[in-house]
């Protein structure tokens, strides 16, 4: 069976085992789809088995004989015949699971070869840049391996249903509908952190928007999502001090000039036993292109499958020799921005990107930025499904109330409607937190859309 791309053997000994024993299918029905047979008539019984145990029936011999024979595909598979011999050679669906797996190896196995051709015929197209034939490749490489080739379109019906089932399932619950920042207000406006979500991040220097990212990252990665920071302004080590700072409760400056008490020695070695356990990865490369950020982040769902967010910490810092390629730093920036969407959508994954916000801001009475203070703000504006503006008022008010507050205001929320949330924001650790229920006030939402 040397170089053969199919193994007829696994494929009859697995569907012997779905006819033979009813707990054989829910065994195997997550790793092995109908296209992963290589002979058409075990994509039918394949298909016909999972109707009939989604309709709670049996998968035995007989039933099976007799849907197929009503949807007049039983002379397709070989007859009642075929079915019944499948199960004579049958003695037990013990190894189900290993036979289920040697079938989608050969089709994966399959897909490869489909796709080297594909790739093949890209790289002998010159006019055809070469880092977009590495992209494309990345692409359809990464599809096979997490076995996208299933039919894209889905019937609305069954839309509808996942639909019910949630506001079910949430019903009462002030649940957030993708993964919680920890920030209750936040969420309460944006509903979480959503699968395909591009978010935006915006304010001015000395604000705290990479603070704020990192408390994200952290929080997200609390409850068991891997998360990866790209962080062009700073290196790992740096952007380590500041999560460690947070979760040690001293301050960076402290820990830098290892300024620490016995008591705060206790607290980092609890904390750095923490933050060890909590799956966030860094990377610090810079001058990094929007195709080496999709290279980067493929990679990283391939290592973390339960990867949960994405951080780009600047955008206008992801420009680097790909830039040149555009007129202008807005068609640049429009060029990233678009890409890194598509990537949110492709992987299913949210991803925040934060960004520099012009001057105007300083010139008006009201420093509250709007959507119209980020650099290149069209384009950002257009992709983002969520833009938030970073503001904290003792930044230009020093007799202000608000000395430990800090505002989000949603500017943009593609999902529901704009507001402003009130955080807690402690300086010297970076760290951003919920406020206690004496100061903290219902976020203020804008008229619904």
């Amino acid at each position: 069976m040397e170089g053969q791309l199919f193994n007829i053997d696994a494929e009859r000994a697995t569907l012997g085992c779905i006819l033979f024993d009813p707990k054989a299918l829910p065994r195997v029905r997550d790793i092995l789809q109908t296209d992963g047979f290589f002979v058409q008539a075990h994509q039918i019984i394949y298909q016909t088995a999972i109707a009939l145990y989604d309709a709670g029936m049996g998968t035995d011999p007989i039933t099976m004989q007799t849907k197929l024979s009503d949807l007049k595909q039983l002379e397709q598979i070989g007859g009642a015949q075929y079915l019944f011999e499948l199960v004579n050679i049958t003695v037990s669906a013990t190894n189900v699971d290993r036979y289920a797996v040697m079938v989608m190896d050969k089709y994966v196995r399959r897909k490869l070869a489909e796709v080297s051709v594909v790739i093949s015929n890209l790289a002998s197209d010159t006019t055809i840049e070469t880092q977009k034939v590495l992209d494309q490749a990345e692409q359809l490489i990464l599809q096979v391996s997490q076995g996208k080739f299933v039919d894209t379109f889905r019937p609305l019906s069954d839309v509808v249903v996942e639909i019910f089932q949630k506001i079910e399932a949430s019903e009462g619950q002030p649940v957030p509908v993708g993964i919680p920042t920890g920030l209750t207000e936040l969420d309460l406006i944006i509903t979480g952190l959503q699968k395909g979500q591009l978010i935006s991040i915006g304010a001015r220097p000395a604000m705290g928007k990479s603070a704020l990212a990192v408390c994200m990252a952290e929080n997200v990665a609390r409850q068991g999502h891997g998360v990866g920071i790209f962080t062009l302004e700073m290196l790992n080590i740096d952007l380590g001090y500041r999560i460690v700072s947070s979760a040690a409760d001293i301050s960076t400056r402290r820990l830098k000039e290892a300024n620490l008490t016995e008591m705060d020695v206790d607290r980092l070695i609890l904390a750095i036993k923490d933050v060890s356990s909590l799956p966030i990865y860094l990377s610090d490369r810079s001058s990094l292109t929007l195709s080496d950020v999709r290279a980067s982040v493929r990679q990283l769902k391939q290592k973390v499958p339960h990867l949960g967010l994405i951080i780009v910490d600047y955008l206008q810092l992801l420009d680097g020799i790909e830039a040149t390629k555009w007129n202008t730093a807005s068609n640049a920036i429009g060029k990233i921005s678009n890409g890194l969407k598509k990537l949110a959508v492709e992987l299913q994954i949210p991803i925040i990107i934060l960004s520099q916000l012009s001057r105007g801001v300083e010139a008006r009475q009201d420093k509250r930025p709007i959507c119209s203070d980020l650099r290149e703000s069209g384009n950002i504006e257009q992709d983002c499904d969520v833009v938030a503006m970073l503001y904290r008022d003792i930044v230009y008010n020093e007799n202000t109330p608000d000395i430990d507050v800090a505002e989000i205001g949603i500017v943009k929320n593609r999902s529901g409607p704009n507001g402003v949330a009130r955080v807690g924001f402690n300086p010297t650790r970076t760290k951003f937190y919920n406020l206690s229920p004496s100061t903290q006030e219902q976020p203020i939402y804008e008229e619904e859309f």
